[in-house]
């Protein structure tokens, strides 16, 4: 009876906390320092592809950071 109990308190209580914490968790890390760092090299180095004229196609470039198939890069 306890056992029941105690994983209904499971169930509603802590469950969602983990979840919320989750995601707070992945969103930090898209937003993180390294990632913010990695992004500006990125700019950096198409930037320097753009001046010397050997951009490679856009179908073959790609940057995900928030989306799951590489669309922040499109």
């Amino acid at each position: 009876m306890f056992r029941r109990f105690y994983q209904a308190v499971i169930n509603r209580v802590l469950n969602p906390l983990e979840n919320r914490f989750l995601k707070r968790l992945a969103r930090q890390a898209n937003t993180s320092a390294h990632t913010k760092i990695a992004q500006r090299r990125l700019y950096h180095y198409y930037r320097d592809l753009a001046l010397t004229g050997s951009v490679p196609p856009l179908r073959e470039t790609g940057f995900r950071c928030f989306s799951q198939f590489e669309e922040d890069g499109k």
